[in-house]
């Protein structure tokens, strides 16, 4: 626990291990549709979506069920891998008590069909 009326700086050097939880976090995988919600009860992990299509300007969301999430926390989630470069934008569109709720779009102007990974970790609100 850190308590700071100031700000807080944090640096560790190449062979250290950063800024992040303790636990190992969680995974999941999506079968048959890009749609399937998912459930990862962890304050990071990581989401390998399913290969099905998704068309050029075309999005598909998702809920991830998460028992430590809360409506007061942010979740942030990124591309890790699995994704043609520059070709999909991801973005949290809203976050409750128990889970949030992920957007993948197709931003490529090419139908793709790829295994994309996201990594997520949440920071904890008030």
């Amino acid at each position: 626990t850190v308590t700071t009326t100031g700000g807080l700086n944090a640096s560790a050097s190449s062979g250290g291990n950063g800024i992040g939880y303790t636990s190992n976090g969680g995974s999941a995988s999506q079968w048959s549709n890009k749609n399937n919600n998912l459930t990862i009860n962890a304050y990071s992990g990581q989401i390998t979506m399913d290969n099905k299509r998704l068309n050029s300007g075309s999005s598909v969301s998702f809920t991830v069920n998460n028992s430590v999430v809360s409506s007061h926390d942010v979740p942030i989630v990124v591309i890790a891998g699995g994704a043609s470069t520059r070709s999909y934008r991801v973005a949290v569109e809203s976050v409750s008590n128990g889970s949030f709720l992920v957007t993948l779009y197709n931003e490529s102007g090419s139908d793709l069909s790829e295994y994309v990974v996201l990594n997520f970790v949440i920071i904890k609100g008030n």
